[in-house]
């Protein structure tokens, strides 16, 4: 049977363990989608909330409820796992995993946009959301081979925060954002070099989180929600970013977008 929307939405207010949890990552999709031009967001038509809203969190509803052998959630594979099994979720750092992971979601937003099923290729779109705010995420920076709890360890909590989750605190919420007065712009001519620019930008921010945990986790420990805001807000802005220029390139690509859309490509 195919998930509904409300089976999708009903999962979705249920879900408090996933990386920038529901709200963070519908507020990162939107401030990608709303800084399209506005003939390319009129591309998306009544798919766009549902991209923003619901399908932004569709590999972790498949990674928690396909993998305990609920069928239910079979249908969401061809959108959340490529054709060798593998899911889509967070960069691997396996390079050639991580351009299939791209290439195939990007190449799924192109291919519904051209056959006019405007649902799969939203569904698409928000499997390459997912993956690149999750991996953009501070708390998903050592993944996938580490955690970030493991700073519970180095820098030992202060005493009545012994049993803080470092992770979960980290990825509560992005302060609030939009891309305003950014111009999305195309990341390749072809889906393959796309793919190349998109992972290498993604790479570096997650470096770039890696440099700032230490900062962050004493942020956490102080209850500085300021200074853990800035790196936050950093992060997630990075993540629109690159969705947006991602979003951006498969509407050109598919050849749908309208002339008057393709703009501040180079």
């Amino acid at each position: 049977m195919k998930p509904t929307r409300t089976l999708l939405l009903s999962v979705l207010l249920s879900a408090q363990c996933f990386a920038w949890h529901g709200p963070p990552h519908q507020q990162i999709t939107r401030a990608a989608v709303l800084s399209l031009p506005a003939a390319m967001q009129e591309v998306w038509k009544a798919e766009k909330e549902n991209l923003i809203q619901d399908y932004c969190m569709l590999p972790d509803i498949f990674r928690g409820y396909y993998s305990k052998n609920d069928e239910r959630w079979k249908p969401l594979q061809v959108y959340c796992a490529k054709p060798d099994g593998k899911w889509i979720h967070n960069v691997t750092w396996e390079r050639a995993d991580d351009l299939a992971s791209i290439e195939y979601a990007m190449n799924g937003v192109i291919d519904g946009i051209r056959k006019g099923n405007l649902e799969s290729a939203g569904r698409h779109a928000a499997v390459l959301a997912h993956l690149l705010e999750d991996s953009t995420c501070p708390a998903h920076s050592l993944n996938p081979n580490g955690s970030v709890e493991i700073f519970a360890d180095l820098i030992p909590p202060p005493p009545g925060k012994e049993e803080i989750r470092i992770h979960r605190a980290i990825e509560q919420v992005v302060p609030d954002f939009d891309l305003a007065g950014r111009v999305p712009r195309s990341a390749g001519r072809i889906v393959a070099e796309a793919a190349r620019n998109l992972l290498e930008r993604t790479y570096q921010q997650v470096k770039k989180n890696r440099a700032n945990l230490l900062e962050v986790v004493r942020a956490l420990y102080a209850d500085d929600e300021t200074k853990l805001n800035e790196f936050r807000l950093q992060a997630g802005r990075a993540g629109a970013e690159l969705l947006a220029d991602a979003l951006y390139t498969a509407l050109v690509l598919s050849g749908e977008a309208p002339a008057t859309a393709i703009i501040g490509s180079h």
